[in-house]
């Protein structure tokens, strides 16, 4: 069943393996940013027990700190 126009679309979510792709870093890595408060809390939904990330909030929170990152 297609979505109206007027219903918003139903966000993407990633898994912490997906998210660790995107940033280039593990899956245990993504756990301690978000246990330590480095990603926004709007990027993160919870699912139960599990973490999941809306994809276009973390591309919207990745879209502003480009140029952040440290030179090798």
């Amino acid at each position: 069943m297609p979505l109206s126009p007027s219903q918003p679309p139903v966000p993407q979510l990633l898994t912490a393996e997906e998210l660790a792709k995107v940033l280039r870093t593990s899956r245990k890595s993504v756990y301690a940013l978000v246990e330590r408060g480095q990603i926004p809390r709007v990027c993160i939904r919870r699912v139960g027990r599990l973490l999941r990330f809306d994809a276009h909030q973390v591309t919207l929170w990745l879209g502003s700190h480009g140029g952040e990152e440290s030179a090798p």
